[in-house]
């Protein structure tokens, strides 16, 4: 029986060197466990020695369950885990790691001449494969059902044609800001009250500050070894949950199931385009990844960490149109009882115990944040409900913090700032010199509207027909107000803003001001002006070859941006300019891994302007995949009437996409487009749900 070695990552990082165990399998990972195989499409491939790609050109991928998570693909070596915590998902915005392991031989450190990181189809599970010339290196990654732990399956092989002399796995772990120690075979490191042990799991091995060293010995060619290192987070004083690993490989396959049971049933893509069919369930994989497993939070896990108002929007969005509302549900509830424990916030604690809120609250007893933030807290709720992911209960139940979150704004004459925090907050700097404090906001206008108008309809299915007047009077007197104050009829679009002491207005379109309005619902593409709007933002800040840029004067743009962009052209059926802005989005912002970051320079490559790196970003990944299938479907769905619309397109170049299980409320819509010799497209549409349900070819989708 040839020896083998199993490594396993957990939240507290121990790393074991296992010896050989009777009856174990022979072969290799792969043989035992050929799924690992099943690659998406959405990696990242490097050949070390023409050179790698800078770290803003880079993807990253994510690995996490809730209690601990990883980021994997952006330091080198590419095995390297950054952003690392546990044993839950509040980081206070400090992080541990990065941890990477390498080879040596005969006391030389090896570096790989290539490698390839990739997600494992259904799963969160990473593989990364790396060559160093004779021996190879494959590290499977991921998070163990229930454990606060990041596993770590690695398997070294001898592929050449010599004896592979004195190989040994050297493990090097650290965490900036921390305390750490190198204690007998182990790696500690303890801030903020957590802690990250790092050490073989048998107890072997050699530690000295920042390193572990454990011998494997000579590898005859064809000769396979592994190691199972264990990454383990803790508390600082509790005891370290790698002992509950146990088999590494029977966790592994218990992954893969939940994974798979997990997808079973939600919103899936096939297409002629292997990674435009991989796309969408690698953002559905990504928004359940930062999840926290505590409250179902939708948490940021890259530089900003935490549960923010705003970033929990689209994720809960794209849930509801995959069909996963228990997710969707626990995302938007959460700001409720998260308020009721520590006031309206912009940023949540991701760790919050919602069971301690209490059932009843005097909401007047807390005041609601300005800006976008109150009117998103409404329609998180809201979105939830129309899209039939729970009954009238669910709003009576949210009722209060809403009605408070909405009359909080209530100003004569709606005229609405800011709050402050948005994501492309330093752009209006950059625009005019001036802080986003200094002006009124049409952005918060839309929001307001849209919420006033989804208070109204929700109180009036409540039976709270006083409400449900006064807040469709109030939508209606901001609506026509937001027209008296932004309308610039003679240039065709709102203005974005104006400045508080003059009302002298911004002299651009402002393409997440802009943008937004049709694709966050403050009307719909039938809407005279909203066309116009919409299409003067393109024509002044669309490039041609389909970038964008957010205003006259900012090159530079946030991750969402290539979206708004894409969804305000297809509404506009506009569809050769929506083919450029599809290509500048798919092929050009979006990683090799299949995310979005924060902010992007004019070289369409992301923005590293932070300690940490604002990649993987929930709010933006989802916003674009949003946009990509309303791109291909121009799906939209009227709950009232129980109507949707569809307005299929394909990218030039792609000959099918199947859209299976999209969900419209308590239906499911799928849809099937092919491109014929001919040009044209053959569109076939199938529905199963509630009686009533009708779907309808808009060629335009102006509805």
């Amino acid at each position: 029986m040839k020896q083998r070695l199993r490594l396993l990552f957990a939240t507290a990082f121990a790393l074991t060197a296992a010896a050989a165990m009777a009856g174990e399998e022979p072969g290799s990972l792969t043989q035992r466990h050929p799924w690992l195989a099943d690659a998406s499409s959405l990696g990242q491939s490097f050949d070390y020695e023409s050179g790698v790609p800078p770290k803003t050109r880079r993807g990253a991928l994510g690995v996490g369950n809730g209690l601990a998570f990883a980021l994997i693909g952006l330091d080198m070596p590419q095995n390297a885990t950054s952003n690392m915590i546990g044993p839950d998902y509040e980081t206070g915005e400090k992080w541990f790691g990065p941890v990477s392991h390498a080879l040596e031989a005969e006391g030389v450190a090896l570096s790989p001449r290539s490698s390839r990181l990739y997600r494992v189809r259904k799963t969160n599970i990473a593989v990364v494969e790396e060559d160093f010339g004779g021996l190879v290196m494959r590290t499977v990654v991921f998070a163990p059902p229930g454990i606060p732990a990041i596993v770590r399956l690695a398997e070294i092989e001898n592929g050449g044609k010599e004896t592979a002399r004195g190989v040994a796995l050297t493990v090097r772990a650290g965490a900036g800001g921390s305390v750490s120690s190198a204690e007998g075979a182990s790696l500690r490191f303890v801030y903020d009250g957590r802690a990250m042990t790092v050490s073989f799991a048998d107890g072997a091995g050699e530690a000295a500050p920042g390193t572990l060293r454990r011998v494997i010995g000579d590898m005859p060619p064809g000769g396979k070894a592994g190691a199972t290192a264990v990454a383990a987070f803790s508390f600082e004083g509790s005891p370290s949950p790698a002992t509950a690993i146990g088999d590494a490989e029977l966790l592994l396959e218990q992954v893969r199931e939940e994974w798979a049971a997990w997808l079973e049933g939600a919103m899936s893509v096939k297409s002629s385009d292997t990674r435009l069919a991989d796309f969408f369930e690698n953002t559905l994989v990504m928004l359940k990844t930062q999840q926290s497993a505590a409250n179902g939070a939708v948490a940021v896990m890259s530089r900003y960490s935490g549960a923010w108002c705003r970033d929990a929007y689209s994720p809960v969005r794209f849930f509801l149109l995959s069909g996963k509302f228990e997710e969707a549900r626990a995302a938007a509830s959460f700001y409720d009882r998260a308020s009721r424990l520590v006031g309206f916030r912009n940023r949540y604690p991701a760790n919050l115990d919602l069971s301690a809120a209490p059932d009843a609250f005097d909401w007047d007893s807390i005041r609601p944040q300005q800006g976008d933030d109150p009117n998103i807290l409404i329609l998180h709720i809201y979105n939830v409900w129309r899209a039939g992911a729970a009954d009238d209960d669910y709003i009576r139940g949210h009722y209060g913090f809403m009605r408070r979150n909405l009359t909080s704004q209530f100003d004569a004459e709606c005229r609405l700032p800011f709050h402050g925090d948005e994501t492309y907050q330093v752009y209006v700097m950059m625009q005019t010199g001036a802080p986003m404090s200094d002006f009124y906001s049409v952005d918060t206008n839309f929001w307001h509207v849209a919420a006033s108008e989804a208070m109204s309809e929700m109180a009036a299915t409540l039976g709270l027909d006083e409400d449900a007047r006064t807040f469709a009077s109030r939508a209606a007197a901001c609506r026509a107000l937001t027209d008296a104050h932004y309308w610039n009829d003679a240039e065709g679009y709102y203005t974005p803003f104006v400045k508080k002491d003059s009302l002298s207005p911004a002299d651009s379109p402002f393409g997440d001001i802009n943008f937004n309005a049709l694709w966050m619902g403050y009307g719909a593409p039938s809407d005279e002006k909203l066309r116009r709007n919409a299409l003067a933002a393109a024509k002044k800040l669309m490039n041609k070859t389909g970038g964008v840029k957010t205003s006259s004067r900012v090159s530079t743009f946030t991750g969402m941006l290539p979206g708004y962009l894409l969804y305000n052209l297809k509404a506009l059926g506009l569809t050769p300019q929506a083919d450029l802005a599809f290509d500048s989005l798919f092929n050009g912002s979006m990683s090799s891994t299949g995310e979005f970051a924060e902010a992007y320079g004019a070289n369409n490559r992301w923005m590293d302007y932070t300690t940490h790196p604002n990649v993987l970003r929930p709010w933006e990944t989802a916003i674009n995949a949003e946009a990509v299938l309303y791109y291909l479907t121009g799906f939209r769905y009227d709950h009232r009437s129980k109507r949707a619309t569809l307005s299929p397109s394909l990218p030039p170049g792609v000959g099918f996409v199947a859209v299976e299980n999209l969900r419209a409320g308590q239906n499911r819509l799928s849809v099937y487009i092919t491109a014929k010799n001919d040009g044209q497209l053959e569109v076939e549409a199938r529905a199963t749900g509630e009686p009533g349900f009708a779907v309808e070819m808009s060629p335009t989708n102006q509805d």
